[in-house]
């Protein structure tokens, strides 16, 4: 754990070393690396924190079937609740900015770059959730070492995006070599657990992923629409504008995408519900006894 945690330190260093030669560049890629840090550790997080014991537990006993539907069930989770996350920020990513930050000492051309990096940052929001997840895998498993070796190749992989990157498109391209390093991370770490414990349900996953790709595209159309009819309402701009151009489509967009997951019978929504009414209860429950 150590080695993965110094790795990723000389991994962040060699980009802040990128990112200072852009003048605002690493504030902009800071502010960006927070917001997508946050789908990942509110819902993301939730779900590992949920599964592990189980895993853990199984791997113990060597009930490798019970194992593996659990990891399976663990990443279909993961992708229907981090979907939609990823595409409200490809989508809204400059509204959101805008908004929340520009009244501050953000400008427009601040918020131009911010929501650019936040864009890039956004393609690597799936595959970096998943990728934590079966990161998890091998430690249930017993097993450091693996996400180790791994890591040092994925480090190796950034830097190369990075430098690759950063000259085509500034501090953006920072932020993508962050996703394309990360999607190979996810490759890497789920041939290996494929490798090492059989077929992981792939059949299942890949109709499920069919599903999301259905109520995300949905959701992007229903977006597109919120915003060219918060543009009509509001023509000449301000911060009622500005407002609406945020809520208005992510909330018309979430409606459509678990709206098209519920018509096409995702299996799914059922765990997301019980995880959610889980922290719900547990919320009460602390609020009652305060």
């Amino acid at each position: 754990l150590l080695g993965y945690i110094l790795l990723w330190q000389v991994g962040t260093w060699f980009v802040f070393a990128l990112a200072i030669k852009v003048d605002g560049g690493v504030p902009s890629y800071q502010y960006a690396q927070m917001f997508f840090q946050l789908p990942y550790g509110i819902f993301a997080v939730s779900i590992i924190t949920a599964i592990f014991p189980a895993l853990s537990e199984h791997a113990a006993l060597r009930r490798q079937r019970r194992f593996k539907g659990t990891l399976n069930g663990g990443i279909r989770s993961t992708a229907l609740i981090i979907v939609p996350c990823a595409v409200i920020y490809l989508m809204l990513s400059r509204p959101i900015i805008r908004f929340l930050l520009q009244h501050g000492l953000f400008k427009a051309g601040d918020t131009e770059l911010l929501s650019g990096v936040l864009f890039f940052f956004s393609l690597g929001l799936i595959p970096y959730s998943i990728d934590m997840l079966l990161t998890k895998t091998f430690y249930s498993m017993q097993d450091t070492r693996t996400p180790m070796v791994i890591n040092c190749f994925v480090v190796a992989i950034n830097i190369g995006a990075n430098l690759l990157f950063f000259r085509l498109m500034g501090v953006k391209g920072l932020a993508l070599g962050f996703s394309v390093a990360y999607v190979f991370s996810m490759l890497i770490d789920g041939t290996v657990l494929r490798l090492r414990l059989g077929p992981l349900g792939g059949r299942r996953m890949a109709a499920t992923a069919a599903r999301l790709l259905a109520a995300s595209a949905s959701m992007a159309l229903v977006i597109y629409g919120g915003l060219l009819l918060v543009e009509r309402l509001f023509p000449l701009g301000g911060l009622a504008k500005e407002l609406l151009e945020m809520l208005l489509p992510m909330a018309l967009g979430l409606v459509a995408f678990f709206a098209v997951a519920h018509a096409l019978r995702m299996e799914e929504l059922g765990a997301l519900r019980e995880m959610l009414g889980g922290r719900l209860g547990r919320f009460m429950r602390r609020g009652r006894r305060g």
